[in-house]
């Protein structure tokens, strides 16, 4: 990834920070401030940020009920997961994706989920590691490749589902 575009996504996510509840003369300062410093067109609305810059388009948007566009709708999606963090970013190549959620299961539940649905769904799994707090499935489906990790977070308890892919063109 080029410095630009580096730069580009920790500005993006700084922004983002200013999404959750700020006031909007705040919120405008800092579009300017990443438009300005990055020469990226910057559109804030709900939650969502968008920069746009020769190299291609990032969005990064949370606690959203659905999931990114390109994301596969044959992806498995552990049952009772309600709400969305996403980054997706589009270039030359294809679109990247980062999904997280959390679901009021346990990391064991969680796992057999993926372990199960990943192969149903014609996902080849390539690699696994797995210790008493954490586990991560490399993935691949023709121009799809990735990993679905999941742990369980201290506080709530609940599994936390982080799921990167390459959507290849």
């Amino acid at each position: 990834m080029s410095l630009k575009k580096t730069l580009v996504v920790v500005l993006t996510l700084a922004l983002l920070a200013f999404l959750s509840g700020c006031a909007t003369l705040t919120q405008k300062a800092a579009e300017k401030a990443v438009e300005q410093t990055t020469g990226a067109k910057v559109n804030t609305k709900e939650k969502k940020v968008t920069v746009e810059t020769e190299e291609g388009k990032t969005e990064v948007q949370v606690e959203t009920k659905k999931l990114p566009e390109d994301f596969p709708e044959d992806f498995p999606i552990c049952e009772g997961a309600k709400e969305f963090n996403f980054l997706r970013q589009e270039g030359s190549e294809g679109v990247h994706l980062t999904v997280n959620y959390l679901v009021d299961k346990g990391l064991s539940e969680v796992d057999d989920f993926y372990k199960d649905s990943l192969p149903k769904n014609g996902y080849k799994i390539q690699q696994s590691i797995s210790t008493s707090e954490f586990t991560s499935y490399t993935f691949k489906k023709d121009k799809i490749e990735g990993v679905v990790s999941m742990n369980v977070e201290e506080d709530t308890k609940q599994t936390s589902v982080m799921i990167t892919m390459s959507v290849g063109k």
